[in-house]
């Protein structure tokens, strides 16, 4: 089985990353003395084994199966119906930036960045956000500088393997810049990881911002991260190269760690995250969570499943006190195709008051 699925999540390697960050933060990644060794790590409550590293695999390996098939389905509808080609043209009300996810690339939002750009009120670029320098190019290669004109903002971290903690404060000097030119009010869509990187932000209470949407994001964290963890931890090579994680992937996976109320050290950092969500809703004026249930989505300890994107179970997409839109259905509403949904575009048009216009002759 594990042979025929080459490459099942197909994460990116690591990058080198920058030292350059405005506001460092205390790095809360434990120090290797504290870490779980290879045989003290667990998967949930079962402690390290060959049976417990048979079912992990197992798990993995069916989950990354899903993954697949639910890639499938949203190459399938885009053939029929190119991304967004059906949503409606918007106007934004405010500035927009966008926070990539785990090991995303700028051109994950190329379709959501087209199609608002097609409202020539919404400027006539995409300006991309890079450790203090804006750039008008995805690679990061052309510096600019930001106009009033500008209206659709994309960060771009240090390193797509960056965890939170660390991209947090690298979203905080995007905002500002943005805010520098176009005033105070900033809207911010959280993509996956990006949205616990908005809400680190926002608990280290930098830079506030106006309206917060969070899209395809796991606040309660997944099962994926933890057979992930638990793989690497045990260092079993095949599993890894399968799905093309290793030990770099750890820091950001530790922010991805189901969260159990009767067991917080389960998942530290996302526990302590949530535990101090009225700061972070301080620090804005809302917030929506936007994801999907079409897609079954490994989440039990025994391998059963629920509804989710294939990566982020429904259940995960909660957040207590904020709502949350769940999202019917198949194609786009794979995880890593959320940004190219047509309901999900519609449900950030509604939250974000963006005011439809005529079509593009």
């Amino acid at each position: 089985m594990t042979t025929a699925l080459p490459d099942i999540y197909g994460y990116a390697r690591s990058q080198a990353p920058s030292s350059r960050n405005r506001k460092p933060q205390a790095d809360p990644t434990p120090s290797p003395q504290d870490s779980p060794t290879r045989d003290s790590v667990k998967l949930g409550s079962r402690s390290a084994s060959w049976m417990t590293d048979a079912i992990a695999i197992a798990q993995f390996t069916g989950s990354g199966f899903l993954y697949k098939e639910a890639a499938k389905s949203a190459a399938a509808q885009q053939e029929r119906v190119p991304p967004l080609s059906d949503a409606p043209i918007v106007r934004l009300e405010d500035p927009f930036l966008i926070a990539p996810g785990w090991t995303t690339q700028p051109e994950k939002f190329d379709n959501l960045v087209g199609h608002l750009l097609k409202d020539k009120a919404n400027g006539e670029r995409a300006v991309y956000l890079k450790e203090g320098q804006a750039y008008s190019d995805k690679e990061c290669s052309v510096p600019t500088e930001i106009t009033e004109a500008d209206k659709v903002f994309v960060a771009v971290y240090d390193s797509t393997l960056s965890p939170p903690h660390k991209t947090a404060g690298q979203l905080d000097k995007a905002v500002e810049m943005i805010k520098s030119v176009q005033g105070e009010k900033v809207d911010v869509l959280g993509y996956s990881l990006g949205a616990i990187a908005v809400r680190k932000m926002l608990d280290d209470q930098l830079e506030p911002v106006d309206q917060v949407a969070f899209l395809g994001t796991g606040h309660q964290g997944s099962r994926f991260a933890a057979l992930a963890n638990y793989i690497v931890r045990r260092d079993i090579k095949f599993a890894m190269k399968l799905a093309n994680i290793d030990a770099t992937h750890l820091p950001a996976m530790e922010w991805m760690m189901p969260v159990d109320p009767k067991n917080p050290e389960a998942s530290p950092k996302l526990s302590a995250l949530n535990a101090n969500l009225d700061r972070q809703r301080s620090q804005t004026t809302d917030m929506i969570s936007i994801g999907s249930e079409g897609f079954s989505t490994i989440t039990k300890s025994w391998g059963g499943v629920e509804g989710g994107d294939g990566l982020v179970q429904n259940s995960s997409l909660d957040l207590a006190g904020v709502p949350t839109v769940k999202l019917p259905g198949r194609g786009n509403k794979q995880h890593g195709n959320l940004p190219s949904d047509t309901d999900a575009f519609k449900e950030l048009m509604s939250y974000f008051h963006w005011q439809p216009q005529p079509p593009v002759a």
